[in-house]
């Protein structure tokens, strides 16, 4: 293989480590989003 082909590789496989890092995040976000509802929810049943 010749050096663009490696280039690319890298550059692809770059961009999906980034896409999973993230999908990573986003997940975990969400997760401690739902937390926290879930404990004001807890906290002061009456404001919902």
């Amino acid at each position: 293989m010749d050096n663009e082909t490696y280039l690319f590789l890298a550059f692809g496989i770059s961009w999906l480590v980034f896409a999973v890092y993230l999908w990573s995040i986003n997940s975990q976000t969400q997760s401690l989003t739902e937390e926290v509802k879930a404990i004001k929810v807890e906290e002061h049943p009456e404001d919902r």
